[in-house]
């Protein structure tokens, strides 16, 4: 955006589309949803660490005039007065007092995604490898217990080819064993696997595919589950649980240890939890204010509802939710320019030939299916446009095999099976 790489009306554009139509009134200034997302955009208005916010209030932290500017002009061209103030530590602790923030509980987990990955790549490849897994008859579990066995240390996990080896050749029981040793409470078991495998969502749902899916040619081949999968997952969990609780905290790797150390350790701050969330939601609220030119005095005398309300538009876009934003507005600036040059070209091409030919405004495509007719007849008949129908599926449910691949292509609709195997050959 500073570099004109991205246009402000292209940001606002982005912003506008997921921008509630809400207003609330601070000081005499209305304050838009739309305001908040924006400066929320240029800022990343995050909650800091519990560790840190103390210290970050007391800094007296001040937004980069440049940065600043960004957020106090909008695509309308206006441009107000910059209001680069330093609010003041006890201005923010002041507006601490008036603020009652929920206190959620932070996770902490750290994911075994890499490592995860690696083996469901490996094992779930499709004929695009050029070097496959070998073992892969034999199931994910199997062939994951008889070649990470030769690994050496994996994640830091120490004599892990003989933990391996030594693990159960059934992925049920080498699940329960896990569970065990983990000590996971039987009436959460069910919620605790679905955290599990909710971790890498993309590869669980694919895996439960296959599963379902017993006569597709890959499953057939190279069989897996969820239950392999979990055997394996929580086989990097149980150890590295157990050797970071062993390493860092002095206590046993398992769920009734860890649960006693959280309820019992001394806090990080003499702060308590409350007070913690009070001067990090007046922090935010603080920045904020400097980007919407409301100063501290205006926050503390600032219904307590209303800065309430800042804060879950806040929370409601978080920093995870942002690049979508940034990207739309990036790809509308690129489209704009490559529409100019396209509209340039033609009008060059119309005033060397003398003549301009009526063209379509549009040309869409459809399936020659049926129920595009109606879709396809009420298009021409509001306007120039023309459609065309193409035929994607002939009736013949069949698998095809393209000349110089070495993978199988359902050419089908999703809800159809696939009744012949097709080779394309010279």
């Amino acid at each position: 955006l500073r570099s004109g790489r991205i246009e402000s009306h292209h940001l606002d554009n982005a912003i506008h589309a997921i921008a509630k139509d809400e207003t609330l009134k601070i000081a005499g200034k209305t304050v838009s949803h739309y305001d908040v997302l924006r400066a929320h955009l240029l800022l990343d208005i995050t909650a800091p660490s519990d560790e840190s916010v103390a210290a970050l209030v007391d800094r007296k932290h001040s937004i980069n005039s440049e940065i600043l500017a960004l957020t106090q002009n909008n695509s309308n061209g206006s441009t107000p007065k910059l209001t680069d103030r330093k609010s003041s530590g006890a201005e923010i602790r002041q507006l601490s007092q008036t603020l009652d923030p929920k206190i959620d509980a932070s996770d902490e987990a750290d994911q075994l995604g890499k490592e995860m990955i690696k083996w469901c790549e490996a094992f779930l490849d499709e004929g695009h490898a050029s070097w496959q897994m070998p073992e892969r008859e034999k199931g994910f579990y199997a062939a994951w217990k008889s070649l990470a066995s030769l690994e050496w240390s994996p994640c830091g996990i120490k004599n892990s080819a003989k933990k391996i080896k030594e693990l159960p050749a059934s992925p049920e029981e080498a699940l329960e064993l896990h569970l065990d040793a983990l000590a996971i409470p039987e009436e959460i078991r069910q919620e605790y696997l679905s955290l599990e495998l909710t971790a890498l969502c993309g590869w669980a749902s694919f895996i439960n595919w296959r599963a379902e899916h017993s006569d597709y040619d890959w499953q057939v081949a190279y069989p897996i589950d969820l239950v392999q999968y979990l055997a394996v997952r929580l086989f990097y969990e149980r150890e590295l649980v157990a050797q970071s609780c062993r390493e860092q905290l002095k206590i046993e790797g398992n769920y009734d240890a860890i649960v006693s150390h959280i309820q019992n350790r001394e806090p990080v701050s003499s702060a308590s939890p409350k007070e913690i969330a009070r001067l990090s939601a007046a922090w935010r609220l603080t920045m904020l204010g400097e980007a919407l030119q409301l100063s501290a005095k205006d926050l503390i005398e600032a219904d307590p509802s209303t800065l309430s309300q800042l804060l879950e538009w806040l929370d409601e876009f978080p920093d995870s939710k942002h690049g979508s934003v940034w990207l739309e507005a990036h790809e509308a600036g690129y489209q704009d320019k490559l529409i100019e040059k396209i509209h340039s070209e033609a009008l060059s091409l119309e005033k060397s030939d003398g003549k301009s030919e009526t063209r379509p405004l549009a040309q869409l495509m459809f399936c020659i299916d049926v129920r595009s007719e109606p879709f396809r007849r009420n298009l021409e008949s509001v306007g120039n446009y023309e459609t065309i129908g193409f035929a994607g599926f002939f009736g013949i449910p069949m698998r095809c095999r393209a000349f110089g691949q070495h993978h199988l292509t359902d050419q089908l609709p999703a809800i159809v099976a696939p009744q012949y195997v097709v080779h394309e050959v010279p």
